[in-house]
């Protein structure tokens, strides 16, 4: 089994299959609690223009 992250293929064996199948199987029988955590993101308009610097002129 194998998967692309964000340029990076994860690969897993047999082994390695079974645990994460049995874990999400786990996870989904017994929920965690929601997260309280949060994550400041960051301003979209910032992301945008940083973005259209990089990448305007090529192409």
């Amino acid at each position: 089994m194998a998967t692309e992250s964000i340029g990076q293929v994860i690969r897993f064996d047999d082994e390695m299959a079974d645990r994460f199948i049995r874990a999400a199987r786990c996870a989904e029988a017994d929920p965690p609690p929601p997260s309280k955590h949060s994550i400041k993101w960051a301003d979209p308009k910032e992301v945008a223009a940083q973005l259209e610097r990089k990448y305007a002129h090529e192409g």
